[in-house]
């Protein structure tokens, strides 16, 4: 509620209901087996309680710009050389809430295996 005093004493009020709305979570995972120079397929598995998901950021740790998707279909991306690689993907819903960014740092190797260093450790 919102009450107002004008400098000649007048008192008026206002109120109003207001929702928070929870902010979607951010989830993917992606193809196997990847070798360098490959292309690897990343797909969206992101969840939200607020109304559906219009927006996809993906940013693949490699230097590239993000790729900024608006129909969560699955993105290709190739990695150039073996290392690792912090990949990690913000969604948005249609209200506006943005999500906190979900990180997998996924380690490349030459030949061509994935292995995933996240929460503590290969995989």
């Amino acid at each position: 509620t919102y009450i107002y005093t004008s400098a000649s004493g007048c008192i008026d009020s206002a109120s109003q209901n207001i929702s928070i709305l929870q902010p979607p979570t951010a989830l993917f995972g992606n193809s196997l087996p990847v070798c360098v120079n490959s292309n690897v397929i990343f797909t969206d598995s992101s969840q939200t309680s607020t109304g559906p998901i219009q927006n996809w950021t993906w940013n693949f740790g490699d230097g590239t710009a993000p790729v900024i998707n608006n129909n969560g279909s699955p993105v290709t991306h190739l990695f150039g050389s073996y290392t690792v690689f912090p990949v990690s993907l913000v969604v948005q819903t249609a209200e506006g809430c943005k999500s906190a960014p979900f990180i997998d740092s996924l380690l490349i190797n030459p030949n061509g295996r994935l292995r995933r260093r996240d929460r503590g450790g290969d995989r």
